[in-house]
């Protein structure tokens, strides 16, 4: 009685006996909220929670939040969509790098100041630098060119819409934006995992199909998808069983259809000694290890021979500082072997330490580029949020 007394207030119907894994994200999210009266909460914090909600949904959800401010509860949203937050809260704080740049009435903020708070100025940024400025070359050689992509979203977010990038040969490319921009999309398309509506891609100057794309995964490309314990390993596996999820690994440590057991042995824990993973041994669960060994897994897996083409998202996000250190070095180590790599984050430290360009995507498009000590720290912002 209480949940349907509840569930009337906030204009969510919510049924008691209903199954959490038989609900889409709005009213699981209705279900969150009716919680917090339930228990009578004083506070209610919800993390990213319009990510996956279509737009009549995310107003909906706005006018029930409004209802619990009125009714004395407080609210805290923590977002990277800042059209809810200058449409919705009431004040605005801004973290970066853990420490509080901004913490104030959102009526006394002007949209410079909530830019400069988020991005940083051009002074901290400089002075996050921590790599050597990379030699441009005279005469750049194209690798990757995308025209006119046009891939729609599988769930929420924009997809791609007349999408266009060139890469040149040994460069690293950043690509950052607010989360649901079209870069899911980007490494579905690479990696041939998705068909586009419309568009062509050229890889050395080569045309390829959606077929071909996918063949090139299994021979000198490597994706690095953003949910590595679940789009990237097989947790109860061992090391080795991961290792073998990749066609080219399975290739080189076996014969006639048959796993050589000793060579794979000795190519795994010299990929342990390379990678310095910290594994216990090659046979235990990847699940007992650590957030940064599993990337380095991964790593290790995908990045094995000639690699022309590495497409990593958010490739250390959730790492310590050391263990992005090391990644950064793996990275660092292709460009000089001329490999093409594409970093898709929204850690734009990250992004500056290691980039030679550095890209903004907004709404499946690309909204502004940059080389890394070109980038102008306003138009970025402003880019991000659109307005360019």
């Amino acid at each position: 009685a209480k949940i349907s007394q509840i569930s009337e207030q906030l204009g969510v119907s919510l049924n008691p006996d209903s199954k959490i894994s038989s609900l889409d994200p709005f009213t699981r999210q209705g279900v969150e909220i009716a919680r917090a009266f339930f228990h009578e909460g004083d506070f209610i914090i919800l993390d990213e929670p319009t990510t996956l909600l279509a737009p009549a949904q995310v107003e909906k959800l706005f006018s029930i939040l409004i209802q619990v401010r009125n009714k004395g509860k407080g609210v805290i949203l923590v977002t990277h969509k800042l059209s809810e937050v200058e449409k919705y809260v009431d004040d605005i704080a801004v973290l970066r790098g853990g420490k509080l740049f901004l913490n104030k009435c959102k009526k006394e903020i002007k949209r410079e100041e909530l830019i400069r708070a988020i991005i940083g100025t051009e002074r901290e940024t400089k002075r996050q630098e921590k790599s050597k400025i990379s030699k441009t070359r005279s005469t750049p050689e194209k690798y990757l060119v995308i025209e006119d992509i046009v891939l729609p979203p599988l769930t929420q977010g924009s997809g791609l819409k007349g999408f266009s990038l060139e890469i040149y040969k040994g460069e690293i490319l950043g690509i950052t934006g607010v989360p649901g921009n079209g870069q899911t999309e980007i490494l579905e398309l690479l990696s041939g995992l998705r068909k586009a509506s419309s568009g062509n891609v050229y890889i050395d100057s080569l045309k390829y199909s959606q077929n071909s794309l996918a063949r090139l995964r299994r021979s000198e490309s490597a994706f690095i998808f953003p949910e590595k314990d679940r789009e990237g390993l097989s947790l109860d596996s061992s090391f080795t069983d991961n290792m073998l999820l990749s066609r080219k690994w399975l290739k080189h440590n076996s014969n006639l259809g048959s796993i050589e057991g000793q060579k794979l042995s000795n190519a795994a824990k010299k990929a342990i000694n390379r990678f310095n993973i910290k594994s216990g041994g090659s046979n235990l669960p990847v699940k007992s290890l650590s957030g940064g060994n599993r990337q380095k897994i991964v790593l290790a897996r995908e990045i094995e021979g000639s690699v022309k083409l590495l497409v990593a998202a958010e490739p250390v996000r959730g790492l310590d500082i050391h263990s992005s250190n090391e990644i950064a070095g793996y990275f660092r180590e292709l460009k000089d072997r001329g490999c093409v790599t594409i970093i898709i984050s929204g850690d734009m430290e990250f992004l500056m330490s290691l980039c030679d360009r550095i890209a903004v995507i907004y709404k499946g498009r690309i909204n502004y580029l940059e080389k890394k000590n070109g980038v102008n720290q306003e138009k970025f912002g402003k880019a991000m949020l659109g307005y360019n």
